[in-house]
């Protein structure tokens, strides 16, 4: 367990995490500083910089936040009975991906708003290959996935044009907030 200066060093980068989540909850990211982060946060700017050296690495580890929250609640285990084939679980698995994002303006602008920086967008790609994983062991812990070259990048590519599908009416959804 983290003491001294160490633990308020985190105690201030949750902080910050949390509080720019909160603003991108209701306003386009793009209109948000840094200054209105630190302001709102109650941090000197110079102690954000030192924890996150731009506003791109703060949404950078916004995402990586908020990506552990979505593997944890979109890959929860799924009732056995109620899966008669790989297609249902599949289907659960995509139910609660669109959930996770549908009711929260800040998760859609990080994960499905097409004018996030270059590295966001990067990073977008490793998470989609752990998501792909995941779903690749959900699928496996209740069906035998039978022996496949190319079956990870298979399950990319599903990840890949799932994301595309699901962010085509969401995009309609990143409408402001009033």
């Amino acid at each position: 367990i983290p003491r001294g200066p160490q633990k308020r060093g985190l105690e201030r980068r949750r902080k910050l995490i949390d509080t720019a989540f909160r603003l991108f909850e209701s306003t386009p990211i793009e209109e948000v500083s840094y200054q209105d982060i630190a302001s709102e946060a109650e941090i000197p700017l110079p102690s954000c910089y030192h924890f996150y050296p731009s506003k791109v690495d703060l949404i950078r580890a916004i995402a990586e936040d908020q990506t552990e929250a979505f593997n944890a609640e979109v890959f929860a285990p799924i009732d056995g009975d109620t899966l008669t084939s790989w297609e249902r679980v599949i289907e659960v698995w995509l139910l609660r991906a669109i959930a996770f994002h549908q009711d929260n303006f800040a998760r859609r602008q990080i994960f499905l708003g097409r004018h996030m920086p270059a590295e966001v967008r990067l990073d977008k790609q490793m998470r989609e290959r752990t998501i792909a994983k995941n779903l690749q062991a959900l699928i496996a812990s209740h069906f035998e996935i039978p022996a496949s070259p190319g079956i990870d990048r298979a399950f990319f590519q599903a990840i890949e044009i799932s994301t595309l599908m699901v962010s085509l009416p969401m995009r309609s959804m990143i409408i402001w907030p009033t």
